[in-house]
């Protein structure tokens, strides 16, 4: 039971799919850490799903990138974004070690991470739109 409460805590944390609730406590997260790379399981899952979605429908390859590069974001409610914004914000200050960390726990988003962000999508859209075949979208998704 433990492990299944485990499982649970690990999908509660670091993905929006629907999962039954458990206690927050620690041993209930106790293996959760196991199960982390199950949620870029699911991810992948979708990518490649989504992939023959668009090549079984024709579509072109940009929509397909557009949207497979919103996958990780709607499947982990963006919480991998949260901290690459935080690290580009502190990055960016130039005030010491102190004020940097005072910058990552800022729960708002700074001009540097929104830039950092869109150049982030651009990449990874750019990327996605160049896969041509199932076995270079496995690859990617892996």
């Amino acid at each position: 039971m433990s492990l299944l409460k485990s499982f649970c805590s690990a999908f509660l944390m670091y993905s929006r799919i629907p999962v039954p609730r458990v206690e927050w406590k620690e041993e209930n997260r106790r293996f959760s850490l196991c199960f982390f790379p199950l949620v870029g399981a699911v991810t992948a899952g979708l990518f490649l799903l989504w992939f023959l979605v668009c090549e079984k429908l024709g579509f072109e390859k940009i929509f397909f990138a557009a949207f497979a590069s919103a996958i990780p974001v709607i499947v982990t409610g963006g919480i991998h974004l949260d901290g690459f914004c935080d690290v580009c914000d502190a990055k960016a200050c130039l005030e010491g070690r102190e004020k940097m960390f005072g910058v990552m726990k800022d729960s708002r988003i700074g001009a540097f991470a929104a830039i950092d962000l869109v150049i982030y999508f651009l990449i990874q859209t750019a990327c996605f739109a160049e896969i041509k075949s199932f076995e270079t979208a496995l690859i990617c998704a892996s």
